[in-house]
C-alpha cells in the first residue's frame, strides 16, 4: 500500500462516496471484527484493512455521503478505500518535522492498536479493585454511577459482553438478541436493564449524532483534515437499523 500513488483527502472522499454510507458502516464493521482473528492467524502482520482507516472511511461516509448511490460495497471496493486512506499526502513530505509528523500518526493510530483485553482489565483493576484501598471523597461509586449511569464494574462488564457479541456477529449487535433465551444465562451477571441502559447512554448514537459531532471538531487546513476528529471515539456504536461497532473502541470505552 506504501507505494500506492499518494493523493489528497478529497481524493479519497470522492471515491468513498461512492457507495451508500449505511453500506459502509456495515461493511467496516464487519471488516474490523475479522481483525482479532487476523492477528491470531499471522503472527506480528499487519491487519489487512486497520481499524484507524476503517475508522476513517466510516467518518468520511456518514459526514459526505448521501444513500442515492448504486455501487456495492465490496471487499475490494474496501480495500481501495483504505489504500487510498492510508497513502494520503502527509505534510510531513514538505516540512521533514518530524515531531509533529509523529503527535499526527499517534494521534490517528495509537488509540485503535492496544490489546483490548488487558486495557479493559486495566481500567478494572485500576478504577475498581484498587480504588477500594483508597480515599473516595470525590471519585467514588456514586460519581461513576451518576456519569455512565450504573456502577463501573457493570459498564466493563458491558464494554466486555457488546465487544465479544460484536465480534461473534460479523460486526454487529442487535438489542433484540437480548429477547432470546440463549442471552438469560448472562443476566445472572448483568441484569438486562443494566445492559439496555448502558447501551443506549454510553455505546450508541445515531448518524445524526455523529455526523453533527464531526462537523462540530472541523480542521480547516486540507492537508490535516485526515486527521479530523472521529466521533466513534465518543460511542462506537453507529445506529443502522441493527448496531454497528467500528474497530476495537467498544473495549476502548471502559
Amino acid at each position: 500500500m506504501s507505494l500506492a500513488r499518494k493523493g489528497t483527502y478529497q481524493d479519497f472522499v470522492q471515491r468513498v462516496r461512492r457507495h451508500r454510507p449505511t453500506e459502509i458502516i456495515a461493511a467496516c464493521g464487519a471488516e474490523s471484527a475479522t481483525i482479532p482473528l487476523q492477528a491470531s492467524g499471522r503472527k506480528d502482520a499487519p491487519p489487512r484493512m486497520p481499524d484507524f482507516a476503517l475508522a476513517g472511511i466510516t467518518r468520511a461516509a456518514i459526514v459526505h455521503g448521501n444513500e442515492h448511490r448504486e455501487n456495492p460495497v465490496t471487499e475490494r471496493a474496501l480495500l481501495e478505500m483504505t489504500r487510498i486512506f492510508i497513502n494520503i499526502e502527509e505534510p510531513f513530505t514538505q516540512d521533514n518535522d518530524l515531531r509533529s509528523f509523529w503527535v499526527r500518526m499517534g494521534s490517528e493510530q495509537f488509540p485503535y492498536q492496544a490489546l483490548p483485553f488487558i486495557d479493559l482489565a486495566r481500567t478494572r483493576a485500576l478504577l475498581v479493585d484498587a480504588a477500594i484501598a483508597t480515599s473516595q471523597t470525590v471519585v467514588n461509586p456514586a460519581f461513576w454511577s451518576d456519569l455512565l449511569g450504573c456502577s463501573l464494574d457493570e459498564f466493563v462488564g458491558v464494554s466486555m459482553f457488546l465487544y465479544t457479541s460484536a465480534l461473534k456477529n460479523s460486526g454487529k449487535f442487535n438489542p433484540g438478541w437480548l429477547n432470546q433465551r440463549n442471552f438469560e444465562p448472562i443476566f445472572s451477571l448483568l441484569a438486562k436493564d443494566v445492559i439496555e441502559q448502558a447501551v443506549q447512554r454510553n455505546f450508541i448514537q445515531s448518524r445524526e449524532e455523529y455526523r453533527e459531532i464531526a462537523i462540530g471538531h472541523p480542521i480547516d487546513d486540507p492537508t490535516l483534515k485526515r486527521y479530523s476528529f472521529n466521533p466513534i471515539l465518543v460511542k462506537p456504536f453507529v445506529q443502522i437499523g441493527q448496531m454497528i461497532p467500528i474497530g476495537k473502541r467498544c473495549m476502548k470505552c471502559a
